[in-house]
């Protein structure tokens, strides 16, 4: 792998001060899409899921868990129909694609193991490959097992070995197809939307008890990766874990505080971790009064020291969607007064901010895989945020990052969790989907995509 001299090109913080957008998009990185199994299939789909009783569920006030009380039902049904999903991945051109297995349905009482779920996906990993396809699984993308949840699941580190044997059962079976693995999708997201927001099941606020949550996932990450590459034949898979990078911006002096310590829950702690193998989580009791931006309930101090920590992943995979802008007077994630774009989820429309989460991905001395990225948002903005955010990866790459891979959110749009199917009609997806009569349509970032991909399979840089 060749790299341009870092020192002739322009620093990555200067890249998100200033973007350069004539960039040109690199052909070494290699493009795919991500899916999670709870969103392209359904809650109906997956009844042994935690999630599939909590989008039924309601808040102690009454309204309900998903907005507008909105389900999943059985969402884009590829749980079905792997046959459409693989359609539309030939129509893209994708080579590369990310998926999660579900847990609750290939596990669904503690110790059994359905034959029927995994022969479904190892049908999918077949049909994958006969395309020309590289699957990507991701072991726990945000749901557990019902049974999982009643144990008290990541609050007990005892409950590890549980995640740890259903790993093992899934490398087993799937391992001949598949030779690249997510442990985790999002932990510090995961640990925050459940135990600090409350939005994810269980729907609980406790700041000491998110900490201990996050803590666990990195053990599990540990104890997972030593049990898959202990396992006879597998040695040469590749292991990692996707860290989105969730990082607080101040709108003025009054911010930076609270900023600064919830970037440490939904950024830091996992990201340290990783580099230095020191992990921890801390939560003074003042963030509950500090701009009244977020309540955190309650203070947290967790730590874990894992000094072997390089040696437990072969790429470290990030995801980025933005960095939030928060106004303490105009609660809101975006300048009001300066105008700027939001996208529907709502974010703040900033792809350059990709580029100094890279520059610190650097640090790792790992080859890095950006396994999300992408904007709920009409056109063209959609379009322009993907290829702005290729860009960014592309730059970083010249600069002797290790970019190896972007896997886009999403194929299709889908179930966006306690969002629901989102009120506004533009979701993630390369591909519009209506959830009640499964129509498609190709919007025009993923025209950009079809073009692009046959662009670079010739090798050109665009």
């Amino acid at each position: 792998m060749n790299f341009v001299d870092s020192t002739k090109l322009v620093s990555l913080f200067d890249f998100e001060r200033s973007p350069n957008w004539s960039q040109k998009i690199s052909a070494d990185i290699k493009i795919g899409v991500a899916t999670s199994a709870l969103q392209v299939d359904g809650g109906d789909n997956h009844t042994n899921s935690n999630w599939h009783l909590f989008e039924k569920g309601c808040k102690a006030d009454g309204s309900p868990n998903i907005e507008r009380g909105e389900t999943s039902g059985i969402a884009l049904d590829f749980w079905n129909h792997p046959e459409v999903l693989i359609e539309k991945l030939k129509e893209l051109g994708l080579k590369n694609y990310r998926f999660s297995v579900e847990w609750s349905s290939i596990c669904p009482r503690r110790g059994e193991y359905s034959e029927e779920a995994l022969k479904k996906y190892e049908d999918l990993c077949s049909m994958l490959l006969r395309e020309g396809i590289e699957p990507l699984i991701t072991l726990h993308h945000f749901s557990d097992p019902i049974w999982f949840e009643q144990m008290g699941g990541f609050e007990h580190d005892q409950n590890i070995a549980d995640f740890v044997d259903f790993s093992k059962v899934v490398y087993q079976r799937l391992s001949p197809y598949v030779k690249n693995w997510v442990t985790f999708n999002e932990p510090s997201i995961y640990a925050f939307q459940g135990w600090i927001r409350g939005v994810f099941p269980p729907a609980k606020k406790d700041a000491a008890l998110c900490g201990i949550v996050l803590r666990n996932l990195m053990k599990a990450h540990c104890d997972v990766y030593d049990a898959l590459k202990a396992m006879d034949g597998y040695k040469d898979s590749k292991i990692g874990i996707a860290h989105q990078a969730l990082r607080f911006r101040p709108y003025s002096f009054l911010e930076s505080v609270p900023c600064e310590l919830l970037t440490r829950v939904t950024h830091n702690a996992v990201m340290d971790f990783f580099k230095t193998g020191n992990f921890c989580f801390e939560l003074p009791d003042y963030l509950n009064y500090v701009g009244g931006i977020l309540q955190i309930p309650g203070s947290a101090h967790v730590t874990y020291s894992r000094p072997d920590i390089h040696e437990k992943f072969d790429f470290f995979a990030v995801q980025y969607y933005t960095d939030p802008l928060i106004s303490a007077i105009w609660k809101s994630t975006y300048d009001k007064e300066g105008g700027g774009k939001m996208t529907n989820m709502p974010f703040r429309f900033y792809p350059q901010g990709l580029a100094t989460l890279l520059e610190e991905c650097r640090e790792l001395k790992k080859p890095i895989w950006i396994t999300e990225t992408g904007a709920a948002a009409p056109e063209p903005d959609q379009k322009e945020f993907i290829k702005k955010a290729l860009k960014v990866a592309s730059y970083a790459r010249e600069t002797g990052v290790p970019v190896e891979r972007v896997y886009l959110w999403t194929l299709a749009d889908n179930f966006e969790w306690d969002m629901g199917w989102m009120e506004k009609p533009e979701g993630f997806g390369l591909y519009d989907f209506n959830p009640n009569t499964h129509e498609y349509r190709l919007r025009p970032s993923g025209k950009f995509i079809q073009k692009l991909l046959r662009k670079t399979s010739k090798n050109e840089i665009v």
